[in-house]
């Protein structure tokens, strides 16, 4: 646990009595006010902390704090104590809210705050409004204290700890300034956002930002020296300086379960500690969330059942979306299971009974009644740094107490009171029973007769011979029924103080005699039992198959009187029923919810009830036992907890393929190298490497143990690469905000669970180059990826590939109004000029960095640019351009400005007219990467054709086909085909262009694109000639591991189709259980996102 005890700063030192609540201010017109200052709390069950109890016990408050507690004969009450009677109730250490929202409200005025409206650190959350509506709902539902988190921005805002008090006045903070609270936050319609306006782009500016509070805190030392002019006033930069310094933690709000890599990354390259308050997902990718051992907060909202009313609904819902209404629940159970410390939140939930009646279903899902009341109490009171104060009720804490009536996580329980810092407030005020009239009531060993009349607020006492007993000073009001009692008639001496209080439908409370010792006070109703006017009732549970449904049935005893069958919440009348007493076989008939006939046939045999109910989707069985017992046949399973697929969904494996030695003996080997086209060949793997490809008479001996693959008519070639992505881009492809976004980085928001990974590994692809959107002259940084299905965005990172960045030129980045540039000759100036700039930055960083170590602190610090380090690296050589380029003018003014800065262009992509240009792309040294066949799709294009790729291939170009589409990259093979058709290549080089001429255009030849000895084993089977549109791709391999099997595809999708249908059935029981249509229809989990490709915008 000593990783959430860094998490805030030393709480606050309150003194219940000075601070939290405070003085009056004004003068006393009158006498002082004198009420009592301690309360006890006297006969509850006490449950102390999540691991310990008190059975019968008292509680003493004095000060706001809790001064004693222990067993009812052991503590010791002071004179002038308010005694509170809760014999029978259950007092809990209030919750604590480790998640409450504040509206973020920002002040006018310009000065010192950021240029971006979502920077706003300096915003203390104790200085918004609070929600006292929803303070309210917290309190109703148990809650003492809350963690206030601002809602809204990418810097948000310093969090605190307050208790969540009725009284303004008195919600002095328990942690004053917590945690920095950060979220990647982005967002805004096409054309209507301000930056960020993706996700890689709110990345971008959080790391920016955290740069900038480290430059302006060092020229702000300087300017303390009398050195140099202070920078810029920025409350933004000074309330983040503790953060980039360590001494402020983070608290990351995460909108997605990647969001907790991002944090990581952040975190790992600024040196802070960090937190997340979950998205309610982390199930999905549990083990990698764990592997970094931080505390999370997690909602409990989980997913509506999904929504199977019709043929049409049903065929929409998607295996993910489905797994996630059965697996959320699990969320805070996986978490703990690997040692992570969980908080729950109420955030999400709209009320108490929401909350608790999810929190009960994380139990039925395998957590443990005291691991969620941990998570609610002990948790996060250790994550405040308040361990010692609140989360237990213990001498010492705050008196943030709950009294209830019924268990503390029961959504049906009834919450009396709660104690905030010693403040009672008083939630259920009816205490008086509104049944019965006549109760036995225990007084100490003796049991009299108590009768109330509320209507004409009466209440009597009778001893055992029915003699009245004498009473004084009588009353009944809603906080409950107090008198002074005759305590001789009970064998004691003198008067007693009698105090009753209603619990559920019995009476609790206490007798305080003359001398001052207390008699515990229990009353339970006098009924008159009629069995024959109410019948007999069995309960239990109906199989439905996939699930177990509650049922109860009512069988009257009075011939002709109703038996009722009910299922869930609903009444349903038996109609036509019948019973032969002589066999005990009873027989009828329920209407369904939709009008249906559903037959009832049982059979009584003695205290149990078995029998059928048919004509629904699904015949069902039932099996009662006479009473509230549990028949053992249909007892609750314990829920297991089983493992995950990864990715979550469709075509998940638990675990990630792992490398294999093999062989592949008698197959046409494609080597795409010097070698051609090997027919009978062989090629072996060992250890990811290939290590040896030739012909099957020069292959080496078989090894003992090693795995061959005879695959003879099979074709192995490269692993294919595409040039030219957008697939797996999470939060957008285009930070189309500004103009020049160098500082956006692809890498930040590789997306490994997007299903169309899986697709285009079985079309034999193994690598991608993801690019930003052609939205901007210059776009964002880009990233090579290895299409490691099932592992995390870590593994898919090609490490060995050059940087690069993505520009674009023409009607895309022109735009023709609304942002500069409007011209074509605009965007030639604005990336001259932006390479002018950064020419300039190199030399400002060169000058410090020339500068003795031992007089920087006394020297102005250039401000870190990180749009401009990018462009400084393509200046120097270290970073690639791709760009997006359609007619030859654009492409020679680019090849030309970059021969004046003296650089290479990395690609250019699409390069739809570079056969009239095709000479000068070669001599410069570009590639060009381009679409196989597509033309006249805009009129920028009109003069494409199909012949483009060969004519740049046939002067010397090193050319590649790309996709530039999520679905054109599971074909590239006959892609590269169409270099045959239209250009009249060979076959060895139309592959190429889909292999080794874009692993050369990436920079990653030296590893992938060939079958040569010592590369990396990423190679592709197929059943025929790889060019061929009737040939299939049996396997695909990733670094001697298998990645693509269509033999096991088959069995992933009857798997996929059988989850599927269990689910569906689990939802359409759950549906009939409920015997009504869904409330609202449940919106799906996950929200494609819209396929980018460069020719849309």
């Amino acid at each position: 646990m000593k990783l959430i005890l860094r998490l805030f700063f030393v709480p606050t030192v309150l003194s219940m009595s000075s601070t939290l609540e405070a003085h009056p201010i004004s003068p006393t017109n009158g006498m002082r006010e004198t009420s009592p200052s301690s309360t006890a709390i006297v006969g509850a069950h006490i449950i102390v902390s999540p691991t310990e109890s008190i059975e019968h016990g008292t509680v003493v408050i004095e000060d706001g704090a809790i001064v004693a507690v222990g067993e009812v004969d052991e503590v010791n009450i002071p004179d002038g104590t308010t005694i509170v009677i809760a014999e029978g109730l259950t007092l809990a250490p209030a919750f604590i809210e480790s998640k409450l929202p504040v509206q973020v409200i920002q002040q006018q005025g310009s000065d010192g705050k950021h240029p971006n409206v979502r920077i706003h650190p300096e915003i203390h959350a104790t200085s918004l409004p609070m929600p006292d509506g929803r303070m309210d709902t917290l309190r109703e539902t148990g809650f003492g204290a809350a963690c206030i988190v601002p809602d809204s921005g990418i810097a948000s805002g310093s969090t605190a700890c307050i208790p969540i008090d009725a009284s303004q006045e008195r919600r002095g903070a328990y942690v004053a300034t917590g945690p920095m609270t950060l979220r990647f936050d982005y967002g805004g319609s096409w054309g209507s956002a301000s930056y960020p306006g993706a996700l890689c782009g709110s990345v971008a500016l959080m790391r920016q930002t955290l740069y900038d509070s480290i430059w302006h805190a060092h020229n702000v030392d300087v300017a303390n020296q009398g050195l140099a002019i202070p920078p810029m006033p920025s409350v933004a930069f000074v309330a983040l300086k503790d953060v980039v310094e360590g001494n402020q933690s983070v608290l990351f709000d995460l909108k997605h379960e990647s969001d907790v890599f991002r944090a990581r990354d952040l975190a790992n390259e600024f040196g802070f500690d960090y937190a997340f308050l979950g998205c309610g997902k982390e199930y999905r990718r549990t083990k990698e969330i764990a592997r970094l051992g931080k505390p999370i907060v997690v909602p409990v909202n989980f997913p509506r059942r999904p929504d199977v009313s019709t043929p049409d609904k049903i065929d929409n819902l998607s295996l993910r979306t489905l797994m996630d209404w059965e697996q959320a629940p699990t969320n805070p159970k996986r978490l703990m299971n690997e040692g992570l410390p969980v908080a729950i939140t109420m955030d999400g939930c709209n009320h108490g009974s929401e909350f608790l009646r999810n929190i009960e279903k994380s139990i039925d899902k395998g957590l443990s009644e005291e691991e969620a009341l941990a998570s609610l109490t002990t948790v996060p009171a250790e994550m405040m740094g308040l361990k010692e104060r609140l989360g237990t009720i213990t001498q010492g804490a705050y008196a943030n107490i709950q009294l209830i009536d019924g268990d503390i996580l029961d959504p049906d329980r009834t919450l009396r009171d709660i104690w905030i810092n010693g403040n009672r407030h008083r939630l259920e005020r009816d205490r008086v029973p509104s049944g019965a009239n006549s109760f036995a009531l225990h007084i100490g060993d003796e049991m009299v007769e108590a009768n109330i009349d509320q209507e004409k607020k009466r209440f009597s006492l009778a001893d055992n011979e029915e003699q009245r007993i004498t009473l004084r000073n009588t009353s009944i009001n809603r906080d409950g029924i107090t008198a002074t009692m005759d305590a001789t008639s009970i064998g004691q001496s003198g008067w007693g103080s009698l105090i009753l209080v209603a619990v559920g439908d019995n009476l609790t409370g206490s007798l305080t005699l003359a001398n001052g010792d207390r008699l515990a006070v229990w009353g339970e109703p006098i009924e008159e039992y009629n069995e024959e006017q109410t019948g007999t009732c069995y309960t239990g549970k109906l199989d439905v198959g996939p699930t177990k449904l509650d049922i109860s049935i009512v069988i009257p005893a009075v011939e002709g009187s109703a038996a009722i069958f009910n299922i869930g919440s609903q009444d349903k009348t038996i109609n036509e029923y019948f019973i032969d007493a002589s066999t005990g076989k009873m027989s009828g008939w329920i209407e369904s919810r939709d009008g249906s006939r559903r037959e009832f046939d049982a059979t009584l045999d003695g205290t149990v009830l078995r029998g059928t109910l048919t004509g629904g989707p699904t015949d069902s069985t039932l099996y009662l036992k006479l009473g509230d017992e549990q028949p053992e046949e249909f007892e609750d399973e314990q829920f297991v907890i089983e493992p995950l697929p990864v990715p979550f969904g469709s075509y998940g494996k638990l675990s990630p393929p792992s490398k294999q030695d093999i062989r592949f003996e008698h197959v046409t080997v494609w080597t795409c190298a010097e070698d051609g086209i090997i027919e009978d060949g062989c090629l072996i793997i060992r250890d990811g490497k290939i290590d040896f490809v030739g012909s099957m008479n020069e292959a080496p001996p078989t090894r003992f143990g090693e795995n061959v693959f005879v695959a003879k008519g099979l074709h192995l070639t490269p692993g294919l690469i595409d040039c030219h992505s957008h697939t797996g881009l999470r939060g957008g492809v285009n930070e189309w905000t500004e103009a020049n976004t160098a500082e956006v980085r692809m890498e930040d928001v590789i997306d490994p669970d997007d299903v169309d990974w899986y697709r285009q590994l079985a079309g034999g692809l193994t690598a991608a180059n993801q690019l930003h959107g052609s939205a901007n002259p210059i776009g964002g940084q880009n990233s090579v990826v290895s299409i490691r299905w099932g592992d995390d965005s870590d593994a898919m990172h090609f490490p060995q590939a050059k940087s690069g960045i993505k520009f674009a030129l023409g009607e895309n980045v022109k735009r023709s109004s609304g942002r500069y540039p409007d011209t074509r000759m605009g965007v030639e100036a604005f990336i001259r000029d932006a390479f002018l700039a950064a020419q300039d930055y190199e030399d400002a960083w060169d000058e410090w960095n020339n500068t003795p170590e031992y007089t920087q602190h006394r020297t102005v610090m250039p401000r870190k640019d990180l749009e401009l380090d990018t462009l400084v690296e393509i200046l120097n050589g270290d970073r690639l351009i791709h760009c997006h380029s359609y007619r030859q003018d654009e492409i020679l003014m680019l090849l030309r400005l970059a021969e004046e800065l003296g650089f290479t262009i990395g690609t250019l992509q699409h390069v739809l007219e570079g056969y009239k240009v095709a000479e000068i792309i070669a001599d410069h040294g570009a590639g060009a990467s381009c679409f196989s066949d597509w033309w006249a799709y805009k009129e920028e294009v009109m003069d494409a054709i199909p012949h483009n790729g060969a004519i740049m291939h046939d002067v010397g170009a090193v050319v590649s086909f790309n996709s530039d589409s999520n679905d054109q990259a599971r074909r590239m093979n006959t892609e590269a085909a169409k270099g045959v058709r239209w250009g009249d290549l060979s076959s060895e080089d139309a592959l190429a262009l889909v292999t080794i001429n874009p692993a050369k255009q990436l920079h990653i030849d030296g590893d992938v694109g060939s079958l040569e000895k010592g590369k990396q084993a990423d190679i592709a089977v197929w059943n025929g000639d790889p060019l061929a549109t009737t040939s299939l791709c049996l396997q695909t391999w990733i670094e001697g591991a298998r990645y693509f099997d269509l033999k096991e595809d088959e069995l992933l999708r009857e798997e996929a189709l059988n989850e599927r249908t269990r689910l569906i059935e689990l939802a359409l029981a759950a549906a009939y259980g409920d015997l009504a249509p869904p409330e609202q229809a449940a919106a799906p989990v996950e929200i494609a996102e819209e396929e980018y490709t460069c020719q849309h915008h």
